[in-house]
């Protein structure tokens, strides 16, 4: 998700400000900066179920606007959403989540039999169903999942081997080729060692590892080189970190990242820059957390798809950087203090000199 307000102090310097508006400016760099939300109203679709019994959850957006998703509770069954008429998606083997869809329409996902303990990958294509077992996958019966695919056809994903591990994988011209960021500990202790989620029109690849305390980051592979691509506010933690799940032709890339105050905020990272992502709670819940927004894939027009949950509501939505309104993480206390106190010396400093100068 992304922001109808760009927080970019950095293009503008105060010495180029008149001296008549240097208070009032140093004063509303300070509100800005300990304000840690701007109020207003998102502008987008609304993806929900239209007979209103399940949460739908968006997983994938092709340049069509066509959107495949996955809803449920005890079961799971898949959708794909497009001019607003909804139409069930579900692998004859299985339990069905869809998780991508490109601009042919083939749409890959994930099928689960024998209680969830075994997982397949596929590829849904003209009515038809190809199933995919990842590479080295050993597990006792399969596990394997499926989660993006770009025009010419190649899918990523993550299989697990017989030791619980979790490797990414590319799966091209029919052979698997297993992606494995060298950042990535086998002894992060939560099964997670790297999972490849989006996969653009040149082959870079995005997705997320595990370190060795079980945190997450983000990752961009291109060329057979993994760049780490973590948000400067993340707060790492056990099973908490940045997250990339999606990447478009244009090299825009998005995901989520768990924030100072526990909560999480989407993202979008084009060309070094990010831009933070929050879209504005629509329920009267007070989000906690683990709640938050989360952004899981753009199109090639920057549409983002993605949901903002709390423990008891969940919204999802379709919509753009500049249609949803931005902010970051609050500012931590200490540093807050810092910021006021850095503006008020500021301020006499601008205060001396006018004295001097008189």
């Amino acid at each position: 998700m992304k922001s109808l307000f760009k927080k970019s102090t950095d293009s503008i310097s105060v010495a180029a400000v008149p001296m008549r508006y240097q208070y009032s400016f140093a004063v509303m760099f300070v509100y800005f900066t300990i304000s840690s939300a701007f109020a207003g109203s998102a502008i987008g679709t609304i993806i929900t179920d239209p007979t209103g019994q399940y949460n739908y959850m968006p997983a994938g957006i092709n340049d069509n606007a066509q959107v495949v998703g996955w809803y449920g509770g005890s079961f799971v069954a898949s959708f794909e959403y497009s001019n607003g008429i909804y139409t069930t998606i579900n692998n004859p083997n299985g339990q069905t989540s869809a998780s991508g869809i490109n601009n042919n329409g083939q749409i890959v996902g994930t099928f689960y039999t024998n209680e969830f303990n075994n997982a397949y990958g596929f590829v849904y294509s003209n009515g038809v169903y190809t199933t995919l077992s990842g590479p080295s996958d050993n597990y006792n019966g399969g596990f394997t999942i499926a989660n993006g695919i770009n025009n010419l056809g190649d899918v990523v994903g993550n299989y697990l081997n017989s030791e619980l591990q979790r490797y990414g994988f590319i799966y091209s011209n029919g052979v698997y080729t297993t992606i494995n960021d060298p950042n990535a500990s086998v002894d992060s202790h939560n099964g997670l060692i790297t999972e490849a989620t989006g996969i653009n029109d040149s082959g870079q690849i995005v997705g997320t590892y595990s370190d060795v305390n079980g945190a997450s980051h983000g990752f961009e592979y291109n060329n057979g080189v993994y760049t780490t691509i973590d948000h400067p506010s993340t707060v790492f933690s056990y099973s908490y970190g940045t997250q990339l799940t999606g990447i478009n032709n244009n090299g825009q890339i998005v995901g989520f990242f768990t924030g100072s105050d526990g909560r999480e905020y989407g993202f979008e990272y084009t060309n070094g820059v990010f831009k933070t992502l929050s879209y504005p709670n629509p329920f009267d819940e007070q989000a906690g957390p683990g709640d938050g927004t989360f952004i899981q894939g753009i199109n090639n027009n920057g549409q983002l798809i993605g949901y903002y949950a709390t423990h008891n509501n969940i919204v999802s939505f379709i919509t753009s950087a500049d249609s949803i309104i931005s902010s970051g993480p609050p500012v931590p206390v200490p540093a807050a203090i810092w910021l006021f106190a850095s503006a008020l010396s500021g301020l006499l400093c601008i205060t001396r000199r006018s004295k001097k100068a008189n």
